[in-house]
């Protein structure tokens, strides 16, 4: 794999060089052309000037306009560049917008557990990313997918929306093709937390709405307590508060708190969670790995993570490499196997232990800076007390004196 790696990285280092070098002769033509132009007619200017008595305004006049006449053929050439830039950009964005959008039936969902058979994807027709896939996913239960960035984890998850379609291989809700479902319907019994759910610039109550009309304050209150918001909510501004765009007033911890709390109360049967830990504080990932476990009890939980101390508690685990399912089974299983999700998983805990090791020794050289001061330090206060109490005489005055210097 690493080998292909390198042979696109190369064939894209020197298509990139040909770009660089067309852009640079172009512009050097062009800064020739335009300076040139303008030394030429200034030249001219100057000696018709003198061999052939023009009047000096009109030199001058045509030393002014051979500058302003050439000049902007070198800002005309640095725009042709952003023009193709643009056209280049353009064409992709008509190629997106002419994709045939997932085309969906008229079906019901009548069982919440989804399967994935035999499924390979490509996003340009030559290289699978995704290759001869098969998963299950009960209506109650953990069920995790992890591995390396690239492996396919968020393709299988667009799999399992319908956002994508196979080109082999099947998805099935219920034992039904997602795409012979009504994608409302299907939708209607869907919740995914992602690591950039969107909140709304609305009021916190408002959020919630668009999930369930119908919520009721103490549902929203409830669902904030679970998620440890409640007293942030209640001492900024209570259920009114207004998210401000893309949430920048509140963290990224409670921001991911905040769309747990909404997808809780919008109360679905199956709820796919796609790194949603992910770049948030310590506090905030035990808060939602809590409430996935106990979500999990009920519903059908589909965790996605990089982390994978997260997925330890899961009912199985599928660990994907190059767009293949290479283990599944539960934590304790794979750990026995020895394999790739193994290697993965002490890699990342030797490492989290090693941040955790070099997070405590500042704290251990400040206490013991604080436990052993300077001998001089510690003595000097004995002297001083000494001095005062061999001091009878010494007046209120003088002792405030003293306490003053």
């Amino acid at each position: 794999q690493h080998v292909k790696m390198n042979a696109a990285s190369e064939e894209f280092r020197k298509i990139t060089m040909k770009v660089l070098v067309m852009q640079l002769s172009s512009v050097t033509i062009m800064d020739f052309v335009a300076y040139g132009g303008a030394g030429l007619g200034i030249a001219i200017a100057v000696l018709s000037e003198i061999n052939h008595g023009l009047s000096p305004f009109a030199a001058l006049f045509l030393i002014l306009v051979a500058v302003e006449f050439f000049l902007p053929l070198r800002a005309f050439g640095s725009a042709f560049h952003v023009a193709m830039s643009g056209v280049s950009a353009g064409g992709k964005i008509l190629s997106l917008l002419d994709r045939p959008d997932p085309v969906w039936g008229e079906g019901a969902v009548e069982g919440t557990a989804l399967a994935v058979r035999n499924l390979s994807f490509s996003y340009d027709d030559h290289r699978n990313v995704l290759k001869n896939i098969n998963m299950n996913f009960p209506e109650a239960g953990m069920t995790s997918i992890v591995g390396e960035s690239g492996c396919g984890k968020s393709t299988v998850v667009n799999m399992l929306l319908g956002a994508l379609r196979p080109q082999s291989g099947t998805v099935t809700v219920g034992g039904k093709p997602v795409e012979s479902l009504s994608r409302e319907n299907y939708y209607s019994h869907l919740a995914v937390v992602s690591h950039n759910t969107y909140i709304f610039n609305e009021s916190v109550r408002a959020n919630f709405m668009l999930a369930d009309p119908s919520v009721t304050d103490e549902a929203i209150r409830a669902a904030l307590q679970k998620v440890n918001l409640d007293v942030f909510i209640r001492e900024n501004g209570g259920l009114d508060k207004i998210i401000t765009e893309d949430a920048v007033n509140i963290s990224g911890g409670q921001r991911q708190r905040l769309a747990l709390a909404v997808n809780l109360v919008a109360d679905k049967d199956i709820y796919i969670f796609d790194e949603a830990t992910s770049n948030i504080d310590i506090e905030s990932e035990a808060v939602i790995m809590a409430n996935v476990r106990e979500l999990a009890k009920r519903k059908s939980v589909i965790v996605i993570s990089h982390r994978l101390g997260n997925v330890v508690p899961s009912d199985r685990i599928y660990y994907m490499e190059a767009g293949e399912v290479k283990e599944s089974g539960t934590h304790d299983e794979l750990m026995s196997k020895q394999g790739g999700y193994a290697r993965l998983y002490s890699r990342q805990k030797e490492l989290e232990e090693g941040y955790a090791e070099d997070a405590e020794k500042p704290e251990e050289s400040h206490a013991e800076n604080v436990e052993k001061p300077e001998e001089g330090y510690a003595k000097e206060p004995e002297e001083d007390t000494e001095a005062s109490q061999k001091d009878p005489a010494a007046t209120p005055e003088d002792n405030h004196a003293e306490v003053n210097a």
